[in-house]
């Protein structure tokens, strides 16, 4: 009986994690924005429609005491265009995922998710933070201008 309980808590967690990843990637209601390996730190900008999650990725290496976190989230909460989907209380993000690796090896980086819901029309900018959470003084920062229209076609 027991074993049974095992069994099922086992399935649940896969495919808790099964969907989260498929919930990374891009189809008719996610757009999956990676944001440039070659230099973490810097500006971008970027157009979504009402119709579409935006989700962020960003690569980063868990292991070594960096995060990824989101700088500005009351100030996102505020302007209500994009609504953080998957913030933890600390800003930052459970939606990491590893590289694959062979089983053992360490300090293997990966990709972190964070995920938005375009709520109206308009303009917001997001400032992410690549830092150890105790340190401020070590940190790099992406910064996305973000631009919500009606719908695709309203792009053309």
């Amino acid at each position: 009986m027991l074993m049974t309980y095992k069994i099922i808590l086992l399935i649940l967690i896969l495919i808790s994690f099964v969907s989260s990843i498929i919930k990374t990637e891009s189809d008719a209601h996610n757009e999956v924005i990676p944001l440039p390996e070659e230099r973490k730190h810097g500006k971008y900008s970027f157009t979504t429609v009402l119709e579409k999650n935006v989700i962020f990725k960003l690569r980063g290496h868990r292991t070594t005491g960096y995060q990824w976190f989101v700088d500005n989230t009351p100030l996102l909460n505020y302007e209500n265009i994009l609504k953080p989907m998957n913030l933890n209380d600390d800003f930052d993000t459970s939606d990491y995922f590893t590289d694959k690796h062979e089983e053992g090896e360490v300090g293997v980086g990966g990709y972190y998710y964070f995920k938005f819901r375009p709520q109206k029309i308009g303009s917001t900018h997001i400032i992410f933070v690549n830092k150890r959470a105790w340190d401020e003084s070590d940190k790099v920062i992406a910064e996305v201008d973000v631009t919500v229209i009606g719908s695709e076609k309203d792009s053309l």
